[in-house]
């Protein structure tokens, strides 16, 4: 998908100055900003963009899995976070430097004691929590045990529903149409719906920063 935030990259990596940058997406597309493109204007921009020298880096393939009891912890905290629109680098190189500033220790291999780890996991869910919406331990309605994907994703739908993005669906409707339409959804079905919703919720994001820049 040709997001507003890879239109911003290829802008930064080009070197294009925001002047002429308004007037790139004027020629291509009529418009001068890109929180008014629709998705085939954006595309238009981004090959106006290729042609222009932009290459799009190769994706390097699965995620890999970080060393130490509490990686996956904090790695799937983080991604939230990212799907929340609230941290923009989603590398584990940005999550351990947080987990640094945390604990004063240096990677998740390291994090051996749950004191030290619950540092880092517990500023994390702060931050999710009051600047995402994320309503940590509230019980599912249709599930028994304590579900955290689902209070994300809920908090998602928040924020596209605040944006106007999801005006005429349910949750439910729309989660039906990412993941199997039953009761109890797997721990992937509920991370494709946060992945899918989190692109659209990082748009919003964007878009919010280009109005206030």
């Amino acid at each position: 998908m040709a997001t507003i935030q890879k239109i911003k990259i290829a802008q930064r990596d080009l070197n294009i100055e925001d002047g002429d940058y308004r007037t790139l997406l004027h020629r291509v597309t009529g418009k001068t900003s890109a929180t008014q493109l629709t998705i085939d204007e954006r595309k238009a921009v981004m090959r106006e963009m290729h042609r222009l020298g932009f290459k799009t880096k190769p994706a390097t393939g699965k995620r890999s899995k970080l060393q130490g009891k509490y990686a996956a912890k904090l790695q799937a905290l983080w991604i939230a976070g990212w799907n929340l629109g609230l941290i923009r680098n989603r590398d584990d190189s940005a999550m351990l430097a947080f987990v640094k500033r945390q604990t004063k220790i240096d990677h998740t291999r390291f994090l051996h004691h749950q004191s030290d780890a619950e540092k880092a996991i517990e500023a994390l869910k702060r931050w999710l929590a009051r600047d995402g919406g994320v309503k940590w331990g509230r019980k599912s309605k249709r599930e028994p045990h304590y579900n955290d994907r689902e209070q994300i994703a809920h908090a998602q739908w928040k924020i596209l529903s605040m944006a106007g993005k999801q005006p005429d669906q349910t949750p439910l409707a729309y989660w039906e149409k990412i993941a199997p339409p039953v009761r109890n959804w797997s721990d992937q079905d509920w991370i494709n719906i946060m992945n899918a919703q989190g692109e659209i919720v990082r748009e919003v994001k964007d878009a919010e920063q280009c109005a206030e820049a």
